[in-house]
């Protein structure tokens, strides 16, 4: 049954696992930026290819000045279908109203890093940081769906939701706390997911002051045609879909370009949005379905993706958000 921008709450919770289907997964997102602070948050939790029943924690937490924090934990959390959320001790996503609030604790041990060095491996063990963080989502959208029918051949999921929304809590790493506030977005997907079966992806969001917000996705797949291009634009809480026209492109393993244009077609009225890197951290999509902290160049026809957050401008209107591009490492120029 398709539910198009009017959900059944049911698909927010936890599914039950699927038998006899080989690397059926379930992932949750949350990432935000506190623009004041210059602090932002980064945190997923998916089901792991070779025991769906483990939950594979990674946190990522945006320093100023470019430093990043990061942590890769696996554990058994709750695992009855229809759970408030999934968890894996270190790391836990609780819905306290379906389609509308959220509550994410983490409490783990983080390894400090930076962009250069993600870009040069991967992450190499090291004194640990520790990490402790409470937040609440608040959503600012109804939650975008997808809808079965364009995410039928994708191979990273076949149901996927999208919500901007707002984001207040605390941050503990080491000595340093932090109040924060700011704007993001979550998202839940489920389905088999291999990620050999695309060469290539771009997805951006924001959120302004005015009270709008925007969100674009790109896939291409293994022969780099284009195989999903969906977006919307909400404002005065409705939601309408857009087409995105051009998406900013992964060109090395750091964060290159760092300014980039996002342009998309609302309603035949050409919308620009300038996107600019502020922070920003890479990792490696081994295959079919893991995620390593840094460059893995062991193969180079798997994928690395780079998650920045950025700074928008729209119509002279600034906000913030995430660019999150990925790309075949042989397909990168020099970096």
């Amino acid at each position: 049954m398709e539910y198009p921008h009017n959900v059944d709450p049911v698909e927010d919770l936890t599914h039950a696992i699927p038998s006899g289907v080989d690397l059926w997964s379930e992932n949750y997102f949350f990432g935000w930026y506190d623009p004041q602070a210059e602090v932002g948050l980064w945190n997923h939790l998916g089901r792991t290819p070779h025991d769906p029943t483990t939950w594979r924690g990674l946190i990522t937490v945006y320093l100023p000045g470019g430093k990043l924090l990061m942590s890769r934990t696996y554990g058994r959390g709750p695992q009855t279908p229809g759970e408030s959320g999934p968890s894996n001790g270190t790391l836990s996503f609780r819905c306290d109203e379906p389609l509308t609030t959220w509550t994410v604790t983490g409490d783990a041990m983080a390894r400090p890093t930076d962009i250069d060095e993600l870009g040069s491996g991967l992450l190499t063990d090291r004194e640990v940081v520790p990490v402790q963080f409470e937040y609440r989502f608040d959503a600012l959208t109804p939650l975008w769906d997808l809808g079965a029918a364009d995410m039928s051949d994708q191979s990273w999921a076949h149901r996927h939701y999208e919500q901007p929304g707002r984001f207040a809590g605390r941050l503990r790493c080491g000595d340093q706390e932090w109040e924060l506030a700011g704007t993001g977005i979550r998202d839940h997907s489920y389905g088999p997911r291999n990620f050999a079966n695309f060469r290539r992806g771009s997805w951006a969001h924001a959120e302004f002051p005015s009270g709008r917000s925007f969100v674009a996705l790109r896939m291409w797949d293994n022969d780099d045609v284009v195989a999903l291009n969906r977006g919307f634009i909400c404002e005065d809480d409705k939601l309408r879909e857009i087409t995105p026209l051009d998406m900013p492109t992964l060109e090395s393993a750091g964060a290159d370009p760092r300014a980039m244009t996002v342009r998309l077609d609302d309603g035949g009225r050409e919308v620009v949005i300038e996107v600019e890197v502020l922070s920003s951290m890479t990792q490696t999509l081994s295959e079919p379905n893991e995620v390593l902290q840094g460059v893995d160049r062991t193969d180079p026809r798997i994928k690395i993706l780079n998650d920045a957050m950025v700074r928008c401008r729209w119509d002279g209107e600034e906000a913030y958000g995430l660019c999150e591009r990925s790309r075949r490492i042989e397909d990168l120029g020099a970096s």
